[in-house]
């Protein structure tokens, strides 16, 4: 089982974007996904779509 864990802080949720694109994009895929604050937005989103072009995806 793969978890990724996303904790909260501002500044941090656009560094997770940026390193979930590259963990997706390397196809790494979590089985679970827990987050806290700004971590449980960027969560939600990947939940929604978790592809490399998904939620995640700037624009």
């Amino acid at each position: 089982m793969l978890a990724f864990v996303l904790s909260g802080g501002g500044n941090r949720g656009a560094l997770q974007v940026g390193a979930l694109q590259v963990l997706l994009e390397a196809g790494i895929q979590p089985d679970v996904l827990v987050g806290t604050s700004v971590g449980a937005v960027n969560a939600l989103f990947l939940a929604c779509d978790p592809t490399p072009q998904g939620g995640l995806s700037p624009g």
